[in-house]
């Protein structure tokens, strides 16, 4: 019997897993962390320059927890699909979703964090 497609074999739960354990290690060491951040953070950079790129700095969180949620999306979508490609796809977005998060967090902690 083949197997119901990329969400179905070790590899991808490998990925998933680790994607989920990087996502909390992330999560947890910015919690833990705080006494070394400042109150305010440079958050969204989207935002014109101003006060309005600020947030608090237990904000730093949300990244990681954004790319948690899409992580559980992407694996429940992938596992209801039976598009080979299309799970290829969603598992390199979630692969993306971790990497960009965690950069963006390391990048501003190590901009601002007091190490």
């Amino acid at each position: 019997m083949a197997p119901d497609g990329v969400f179905m074999n070790q590899t991808s739960n490998r990925i998933i897993l680790v994607a989920l354990f990087i996502n909390a290690l992330v999560i947890g060491a910015v919690l833990l962390l705080q006494n070394n951040l400042p109150p305010m953070l440079p958050l969204f950079y989207g935002l014109p320059l101003s006060e309005a790129q600020l947030a608090p700095s237990y904000a730093l969180s949300l990244p990681p927890l954004i790319s948690l949620i899409i992580v559980g999306v992407n694996t429940l979508i992938g596992k209801i699909l039976k598009d080979n490609f299309l799970q290829k796809v969603l598992l390199a977005l979630t692969i993306a979703s971790t990497a960009l998060s965690t950069i963006t967090v390391l990048k501003i902690f190590f901009l601002v964090g007091q190490i």
